[in-house]
């Protein structure tokens, strides 16, 4: 599923930055919630699969998962701080040091703390769209709408996209111990979930930015949908398909992402959640197709270090493109190619020897092994 997820990560670049050669691709929300239920269909199948229950299992899952995203993560967070600070003593632009120099003396150490916490752990990086400042005593409170509050508290973060890495680190505390549960189990939290969702929509009126995609208990439906997907795949795992058949259903879901701004005939409303629910079908199809083909593995683990790379080099590319708008057009295109160069970097020296590691800790303990 590598082509996917590298599409659905430059889906998320254009949707930061510009149309790509005239597209828009699915938007971020879209894809955001599409990978979602990829990482649960492979959480499910690593702890299943590779994770097995024994001693020392979730154990050995959890610090796999942390080799697996803090070291890149922490590689960028140091470059935009880097960026950060040559940029307001170099020319005048803060970039992201804006909120936290122009807040500094008004916020109490508890807050500082937290933000502080949020930006080297990623923990806790989602409830910041819960929170605002207080106007007057500066400090932390809940707020149903964070729009209201300038500077928002998720302009603290050096590396803002990772308000999605809060949200995949709180399921995977909880996956081993869903994951692996009867489907019907499972099933019953996406519909626990679902309904969680729609009370809110419907009867608070809650449908708006942060509650539409950044909640983790009405995300989790969308996580044990991909989990619900490999309970599929497990019962066609060893069954034989026409090969064109599954070509065919490989390159559903990358023409959907491409056209999905397109299908207007469906109110968008409806649109992400059928979008939503071919994904988790079609999943343990692709999957099947796609697990040995090696250039599409490849490619998919350029997603990581694509989406979380890709916003420190659209901000040092902005500033270009702010002051020459004629050349708008180039924005999306620059801010892409650009960050996919820094994403085949972060690969090479930093997810791969790390990947390395990750894989020889498992084999150490298990011999037999499932790659993700």
């Amino acid at each position: 599923m590598g082509l996917i997820r590298l599409l659905l990560a430059v889906a998320v670049v254009v949707y930061h930055s510009y149309y790509l050669f005239g597209e828009k691709m699915t938007g971020g929300i879209v894809a955001v919630q599409a990978f979602y239920i990829i990482s649960g269909f492979y959480m499910a199948m690593i702890l299943n699969e590779k994770y097995t229950e024994r001693k020392g299992s979730w154990k050995l899952f959890i610090t796999n998962r942390f080799l697996r995203l803090y070291p890149v993560y922490w590689v960028v967070l140091l470059i935009a701080v880097l960026v950060s600070v040559i940029g307001y003593y170099g020319w005048g632009q803060p970039f992201y040091l804006y909120a936290w120099i122009t807040q500094w003396e008004n916020m109490p150490w508890l807050a500082i703390v937290f933000f502080i916490f949020a930006n080297l752990f990623m923990f806790g990086s989602d409830w910041m769209f819960f929170m605002g400042l207080n106007k007057e005593s500066g400090a932390l409170e809940f707020t149903k709408n964070c729009f209201n509050y300038k500077p928002m508290s998720m302009h603290f973060l050096f590396v803002p996209q990772i308000w999605t890495l809060g949200i995949e680190l709180m399921f995977y505390l909880v996956a081993p111990f869903l994951v692996r549960r009867s489907w019907w189990i499972q099933l019953a939290v996406v519909l626990l979930s679902l309904g969680y969702r729609s009370y809110f929509y419907t009867e608070k009126f809650w449908s708006w930015d942060p509650w539409n995609y950044r909640f983790f208990p009405f995300e989790i439906a969308l996580f044990l949908a991909g989990s619900l997907s490999y309970q599929v795949y497990r019962l066609i795992r060893e069954k034989e398909f026409n090969i064109w058949l599954l070509r065919g259903v490989y390159l559903i879901i990358p023409i959907l992402i491409f056209m999905y701004p397109r299908m207007q005939f469906v109110q968008e409303a409806h649109r992400r959640w059928y979008f939503y629910f071919i994904v988790a079908s079609l999943i343990p199809l692709v999957f099947h197709y796609s697990k040995n083909i090696k250039w599409d593995r490849w490619i998919g683990e350029l997603s990581f270090p694509l989406y979380i790379g890709h916003h420190v080099v659209m901000m040092i590319v902005k500033r270009y493109f702010w002051t020459h708008t004629e050349h708008m057009y180039w924005f999306g295109i620059t801010t892409l190619a650009g960050s996919l160069i820094f994403a085949v970097f972060l690969w090479k020296f930093v997810v791969d020897p790390i990947e390395k590691i990750r894989q020889r800790r498992v084999t150490e303990v298990q011999p037999k092994t499932v790659t993700t």
